[in-house]
């Protein structure tokens, strides 16, 4: 991804969804004047990464995407999630999207969404059958597919326009900026 994307020209990012951080490792390794800030809803994860030293100069909170106040944006230069949207609904990506239009924050969208049309109707129909499977609330499910295009329309919805497009390994990353 450093190859597709040049995160010098930002001095505050946000990432949304951090999970164990390999990404925040990897981007603010690369450029230690980043002050750079990982969240995730696993108050478990932001511990655990907490206490290895090698992310020590790494900003971590528990935050999530979907309950909490998205005005935290307001004090970051970039948005960066990587497959996110998985576990967001419309209305929840929508509502990200229009909170990084209201703070003037572009969203680097990270996804595996982009393997194509015939990949993506087999893996929409396959989650489709998982979903039946496993009782409602019963755990957040992840892997809610949508194409490329679709994430678009959704970020135009609130504001949001999708500037480039860079492949990397088997993931695309997607920057969406306020119109």
């Amino acid at each position: 991804l450093l190859r597709a994307f040049d995160f010098r020209k930002y001095d505050r990012i946000l990432e949304l969804g951090c999970g164990d951080m390999p990404q925040a490792f990897v981007v603010s390794s690369q450029f230690p004047g980043i002050s750079y800030t990982a969240t995730d809803f696993d108050p478990h994860v932001i511990a655990s990464c907490a206490r290895l030293p090698l992310l020590s100069g790494i900003h971590k909170f528990v935050f999530d995407v979907a309950r909490d106040d998205l005005g935290v944006l307001q004090h970051h230069d970039l948005a960066v999630s990587w497959s996110l949207e998985f576990s967001l609904s419309d209305e929840q990506l929508v509502n990200l999207f229009a909170a990084c239009r209201t703070h003037s924050v572009p969203y680097l969208l990270c996804t595996h969404t982009a393997m194509g049309p015939i990949g993506y109707l087999h893996r929409s129909c396959l989650m489709k059958l998982q979903a039946r499977r496993v009782p409602r609330n019963r755990l957040r499910m992840v892997g809610r597919l949508r194409s490329v295009g679709e994430i678009a329309r959704l970020a135009e919805q609130a504001g949001m326009a999708l500037q480039s497009k860079g492949l990397h390994v088997n993931h695309v990353a997607l920057l969406f900026t306020p119109t």
